[in-house]
């Protein structure tokens, strides 16, 4: 079966890792595909696929996701407050690239980049792994949004 940006794969011959790196917006983002087993169902190929074809709008939902969580103040108001207690300083020059007629919060978030997209195709809950960052020169720390099969939210925590 083909994969976008992956090409051929085999579902009954898998390899444990599969990695690419690809460009969306002018900006680079590491795309994984990660099996404990040696084959997988095509159906299960099939989801992972139809994420990739429409990528742009999972990455709208997935920043939605990120917004909403953001007003109920739970994990993604954890991570603001972190970095605005630990990085403050070195935050300032990176903020000055965000819309200064936003919050100092709403800019932190606007300025988040997706780094990575890790697909568990065997895992129905935690089917996609979503890591966004700010700046790894600045923080270690990574908001990571995990989605089901089906695209809906599972969780979003804070990861170093």
């Amino acid at each position: 079966m083909k994969l976008k940006y992956f090409g051929e794969i085999n579902p009954n011959e898998l390899e444990d890792y599969y990695s690419t790196d690809i460009e969306v917006d002018g900006h680079t983002i590491q795309v994984d595909l990660n099996f404990s087993d040696i084959s997988i169902e095509e159906s299960r190929l099939i989801k992972v696929d139809a994420i990739l074809e429409n990528l742009p709008a999972f990455i709208g939902q997935l920043k939605t996701y990120i917004h909403e969580d953001y007003a109920s103040g739970s994990e993604v108001q954890e991570y603001l407050d972190f970095h605005f207690d630990e990085v403050d300083e070195e935050l300032t020059a990176l903020l000055l690239k965000a819309d200064q007629s936003l919050d100092k919060e709403e800019q932190l978030l606007s300025i988040l980049k997706l780094e990575r997209i890790g697909f568990y195709p065997e895992d129905d809950e935690s089917f996609c792994v979503s890591d966004f960052e700010i700046d790894p020169e600045i923080s270690q720390y990574l908001l990571v949004v995990n989605t089901t099969e089906d695209q809906e939210l599972n969780y979003i925590t804070m990861e170093s």
